[in-house]
Order: structure tokens, then C-alpha cells, then sequence
């Protein structure tokens, strides 16, 4: 399902996920791909909106993003128009072209890019935050099941952590695909139940690709 690091339109891609034809993820650390940003491709007023970030950080990851998105879609779809348009959820897409639908997730060093033609499609990676106070959150994003599941654990132990995590990376991508973002209550999804999920009668696919590496969890959520 995978491939190695290797180069893509000039950028640095640590890991690309072949899913099908109309499916596709890239991973992309940061520091390996900010000379190689094409700031050009971007529209003004989104590197406007981006230039607000407080930390650079931010900002570099931000336009990691949308320059890796809107070359590759100019070389494979033949798309040059990237003015975004935002739905009641404020869930962006692309006026020129509807029927491709992406998908962004920032984890510390990493940006995590989904790309689906036809399919709606929501992704996302954690950085799994030895910091992160997870049993005071776990109540406010788990249901009755997964949080007895939780607390099955040693408090505070690695197994904890990366149950949590795990967990938390299911339920962001999930909501991203159905296209509400944190407008949809995360503790009515039982992760637990399977990897198939319902959301105005459609039906929605959630793919873990943990482990990548020890200390992220990450994975994809599509229409069925």
C-alpha cells in the first residue's frame, strides 16, 4: 500500500500511500521541503491568510501544504485555478474543480496530504505528546466503551498513550471525511465498533496507517 521516500514534483515525500486510482496520501516532513516550497502557485490571499500564524513554524507547514497540493494537482488534473470556496462547516474546496477532494493534517515536523478524486476523504497524524494530560480528555472525546476500554490501562503508561492517540487520530479523520470538523460530537463515534462509519446515509471507511513511526499515530477515513 506503501513506498519509500522519494521525490515528487521536486518535493521531499517521506512516505506516499498508493490507496487506489482515486486515492492518495503523502507524508512530507518540513525541514526536508521548505527551500522547496513554490510560494508562486499559491493564491495571495491565502498566503495572506497563512502570514497571520504567529510562529513560522505554522506558517511553513501551512504552505508546505498548499504548494505540494496545488502542483501536484496542476501536473496530474491539469487544474490551475486554486481559489478555495467554504461550505457551512467551512470545510475548504476547490471552486475550479469540486469533484477533488483533499485533506490536511500538521503533527509537530510533518504535514500529511490526502488527495481523492470522487471520494470525500479526511486524514490526519498526531504526535503521540508524552505532555498531554490524555485522561483528562479522555471523557471529553471517547465514548462509554472506549473510555472503559482506556482505563483498562496503566495510568500514564505507553500503551495508554498510544491508545489514546490512535483513538483520537480515528475520530479527526473520520469528521474530516463527513465534512463537519469538530461541528459533529466525536463521543457519538465508537472506534471501537469496527472501521466502517455512517453519516448522512453515507457510508465511510476508516484505514489506521499506525505505526509509521514510534511517536505518531496516523490514518485516513474515506467514503465508501
Amino acid at each position: 500500500m506503501g513506498s519509500e521516500a522519494n521525490t515528487i514534483l521536486d518535493y521531499k515525500v517521506e512516505k506516499h500511500w498508493v490507496v487506489d486510482s482515486a486515492v492518495q496520501l503523502f507524508l512530507l516532513k518540513v525541514d526536508d521541503n521548505v527551500a522547496r516550497i513554490n510560494h508562486a502557485v499559491i493564491p495571495v490571499v491565502q498566503q495572506e491568510d497563512i502570514s497571520r500564524y504567529h510562529f513560522i513554524h505554522d506558517r511553513q507547514k501551512r504552505l508546505l501544504a498548499r504548494a505540494f497540493l496545488y502542483d501536484y494537482l496542476a501536473a496530474h488534473f491539469g487544474v490551475i485555478d486554486f481559489e478555495l470556496g467554504f461550505d457551512a462547516y467551512k470545510k475548504p474546496s476547490l471552486i475550479s474543480a469540486p469533484h477533488i477532494r483533499f485533506s490536511f493534517s500538521y503533527a509537530k515536523g510533518y504535514v500529511l496530504i490526502g488527495i481523492a478524486e470522487g471520494w470525500k476523504i479526511g486524514v490526519d497524524i498526531a504526535y503521540i505528546d508524552p505532555r498531554v494530560a490524555v485522561t483528562e480528555i479522555a471523557e471529553d472525546i471517547m465514548c462509554p466503551e472506549e473510555l472503559a476500554r482506556f482505563r483498562l490501562f496503566v495510568h500514564g503508561s505507553q500503551d495508554q498513550f498510544l491508545f489514546f492517540f490512535r483513538l483520537f487520530s480515528a475520530k479527526e479523520a473520520i469528521i474530516k471525511a463527513f465534512g463537519t470538523g469538530l461541528y459533529y460530537d466525536v463521543k457519538s463515534i465508537n472506534t471501537l465498533s469496527g472501521d466502517s462509519f455512517e453519516y448522512m446515509e453515507e457510508r465511510f471507511t476508516y484505514v489506521d496507517a499506525t505505526p509509521w513511526r514510534e511517536d505518531y499515530t496516523l490514518g485516513w477515513c474515506g467514503q465508501v
